[in-house]
């Protein structure tokens, strides 16, 4: 099936990221790398060996967490808003859109413009826990600092390894743990770049993809928003036709109140 889906174009996409903004990016790397280093170094001398497994289970299951976060956040900036809204399209929904666009896009992007905005994000989230690290409690409390700390960095980090996943060729352990599934293939996230779009969302380690795909997570978000905010979903993306193709694609129906703006739109066209 052949969706009439209007992207705009690139080159306006990637115009709109700016000298200032990557010089903003490239403080935000260095701030939040040197965050986290203080945060683990930290971690290393209040957690007792004993209690090590705990940092390690707290951290798995912060991964899980941020993988459906950036999962969430992909689909939102993907499925609803404009790029040229102030700030938050601009910075955050521009990219997803050019990536839809130019997917190798991200493979000719720099540290700094591949992970700039995420660390801008994750350093004043990140920064509580930091300064306020829990001395050798309970294993409780350590628990919930190490998810809260991982899924954190994870999800800062989530967008290097989406750009690993585009590259034919990566550093050797990269590709080894792309290759045992602890990381996000090539393969693996190509079936989010095959129109309609509407799968795959999730890009930390794509673990949560099967299981959302699967139970149709991201098909019940879309309806919840159609009718608590009228509106439709990929319409700014992809234009009314190529989103109403989707929708009869995906067998979605389009609730009453945003049929009325659909219908009213159309009559003042």
């Amino acid at each position: 099936m052949r969706f009439k889906i209007q992207h705009i174009a690139a080159e306006k996409l990637a115009s709109a990221y700016t000298p200032t903004q990557h010089r903003i990016n490239q403080i935000g790397v260095f701030l939040y790398v040197a965050l986290c280093g203080t945060g683990l170094f930290r971690l290393a001398n209040v957690v007792p060996a004993e209690l090590a497994w705990i940092v390690g289970v707290g951290a798995f299951v912060g991964i899980l967490l941020s993988d459906m976060f950036t999962g969430f956040v992909h689909w939102g900036c993907d499925t609803f808003g404009r790029s040229d809204t102030f700030f938050w399209g601009r910075i955050f929904i521009r990219s997803f859109r050019e990536h839809h666009v130019d997917p190798l896009a991200i493979t000719r992007h720099d540290w700094a413009q591949c992970n700039g905005e995420a660390c801008l994000v994750g350093i004043p989230l990140t920064l509580p826990l930091v300064l306020f690290l829990p001395g050798a409690g309970s294993g409780w409390v350590i628990f919930f600092w190490s998810l809260a700390f991982f899924m954190l960095v994870f999800s800062a980090l989530a967008n290097q390894f989406h750009k690993w996943a585009h590259q034919k060729e990566t550093p050797p352990l990269v590709g080894f743990l792309q290759k045992t599934g602890i990381l996000m293939s090539f393969r693996h996230h190509q079936k989010h770049h095959r129109a309609p779009y509407t799968k795959g969302y999730c890009i930390t380690v794509g673990w949560m993809n099967p299981i959302l795909d699967r139970i149709g997570f991201w098909r019940f978000m879309e309806n919840v928003s159609m009718r608590i905010w009228g509106n439709l979903p990929r319409e700014d993306d992809v234009g009314t036709e190529g989103a109403l193709q989707i929708m009869e694609h995906l067998e979605m129906k389009i609730p009453p109140n945003v049929r009325v703006q659909l219908d009213a739109h159309t009559s003042r066209s």
